[in-house]
């Protein structure tokens, strides 16, 4: 303890002073742990109902909080990853629609010794409000949803003739009375000056749209920069196809999607059949002969698959990834930093400094080097898989055998703002775990230490890429690299 010295006094026969030996006391240290109870007692917040706080809300999602304990950082209370550090400033309650009663939270203060104390706080709280089924399948979990051009090499964009049968598009990998299409970022730029009446800069296979539950759509070249906006409602949505043909009308206040085009060359569209719409994927058409179905009459084509990791789009099987890129059969492998996050499409085989990989035959040989305390996992081989459910994700062995398990949670990034990509230019959001749950959960560069946080490099509903960032070096910065697809039993 520090030490202070006092020295006293004293007064005696009215004029007279005599000096007292010197004291030593305790007092205060300035780097005494701090407690829970009054890290807790330290932190005060006012709740408010916009992120601005412009408007005081008792029961608003936006709090602005003041820690008088000095820098902390604010977690949710299953969460792996900060929401915001510092000793101040503005969070967003993470509320989930459906949730019920209050919300709680964690804040985290790392003490002068290292040492840690954790402290929570209670907050009411407004869910947002309950949507329709088909609200959520435009605009996701999160109330904003990407979607992009069909990934997986066949034709997006085209023409058909109008056969009058609606439940032949449930197979979103085929197009029903197929005439004509496009399947590449060539093939949409050959069309300018066609069909596409001018370039606008979603003429690209990584251009995306974003749905939100509020009702626009917003369409970004690959780099984030805006290209178009309008509202959107779903009309007549009928899940059972009673007509037999549709399953609703998408009509837009303007046109709004990606490649609005019609086929024909009449100009670009605002209303759409919805022939299809699942989670993960999305098929539209366009009645160009405006007449009914007939072997001439002729329709254009629009599929569309979900870019946005969650809930809905996540759940189900994933198993190793090895023949869903073009250059490169591996699942698990490592790269020098290259810092070009939209690189990461391996559907295209755009895989920046690529140095290694094994496949999931490799993987137990390799569990010596890289696997806890060198041990053989049963997710070690090929046909092991993992299954995303609402809270969990699990991990088996090719018999079905438990190997892991933890509950997960996702931050993306918001893909209005900055691109999907962010301030850094990098990841589409963090996958975070609270224990090691996914596959083969290891890297290279620290081997036996499990991975809990992912950086999210690609996703499009039948595929993601995640990366894991090794310790920085002055030569060679360098991370650890998965693939993974949807088992296919699970695809549609």
């Amino acid at each position: 303890m520090k030490k202070i010295l006092f020295f006293g006094m004293i007064c005696a026969m009215g004029l007279s002073f005599a000096a007292c030996e010197p004291q030593l006391i305790d007092g205060p240290d300035a780097y005494a742990k701090v407690d829970e109870v009054a890290l807790a007692e330290g932190i005060t917040y006012t709740q408010y109902a916009d992120k601005e706080c412009t408007q005081e809300d008792p029961n608003g999602n936006f709090v602005k909080f003041s820690s008088a304990c000095g820098v902390v950082q604010v977690y949710s209370m299953t969460g792996e990853v900060p929401l915001m550090t510092g000793a101040g400033g503005v969070f967003k309650l993470p509320v989930k629609r459906g949730h019920v009663g209050n919300i709680s939270m964690r804040f985290r203060l790392i003490n002068a010794d290292g040492t840690l104390t954790w402290a929570t706080k209670e907050f009411t709280c407004t869910p947002p409000s309950e949507l329709t089924r088909e609200q959520i399948l435009l605009s996701g979990d999160y109330g904003k949803k990407v979607w992009m051009y069909a990934q997986d090499g066949t034709d997006f964009w085209g023409n058909a003739g109008h056969t009058g049968e609606g439940a032949a598009y449930d197979d979103f990998s085929t197009i029903n009375g197929y005439w004509w299409g496009v399947k590449d970022t060539d093939g949409l730029q050959s069309q300018i000056g066609g069909p596409i009446l001018a370039a606008s800069g979603d003429e690209d296979l990584s251009a995306y749209m974003v749905f939100d539950e509020d009702g626009v759509v917003q369409t970004f070249a690959p780099d984030g920069t805006f290209v178009r906006k309008g509202g959107y409602t779903l009309q007549n949505y009928d899940p059972e196809r009673t007509n037999g043909w549709n399953l609703g009308t998408l009509v837009m206040s303007e046109a709004a999607t990606l490649c609005p085009w019609a086929i024909d060359g009449s100009g670009t569209v605002t209303e759409f059949e919805v022939m299809h719409l699942t989670p993960q994927s999305m098929y539209l058409v366009y009645n160009n002969s405006g007449g009914g179905a007939g072997d001439w009459d002729e329709i254009t084509y629009w599929r569309f698959v979900s870019g946005t990791p969650d809930m809905y789009t996540l759940e189900g099987k994933w198993t190793y990834g090895t023949t869903l890129n073009k250059r490169y059969s591996f699942t698990y492998g490592g790269a020098p930093k290259e810092g070009e996050g939209f690189d990461y499409n391996v559907l295209t085989g755009e895989l920046p400094g690529f140095s290694w990989g094994y496949a999931p035959d490799r993987l137990a040989e390799k569990s010596e080097i890289f696997a806890e305390k060198g041990q053989v996992f049963g997710d070690a081989a090929p046909g092991a898989y993992m299954e995303f459910k609402e809270d969990w994700v699990t991990s088996y062995s090719p018999e079905g055998e438990k190997v892991r398990t933890a509950t997960w949670s996702i931050q993306m990034n918001d893909p209005t703002v900055k691109g999907r990509r962010g301030d850094n230019g990098i990841e589409l959001g963090i996958l975070s775990t609270t224990g090691p749950a996914l596959l083969f959960p290891w890297t290279f560069q620290e081997p036996g230490v499990p991975v809990t946080e992912y950086q999210i490099m690609y996703y499009d509903s039948s595929n993601i890429v995640l990366i894991k960032e090794g310790p920085k070096d002055e030569e060679f910065d360098d991370l650890t690299l998965w693939v993974f697809e949807r088992v296919k039993e699970d695809a549609e």
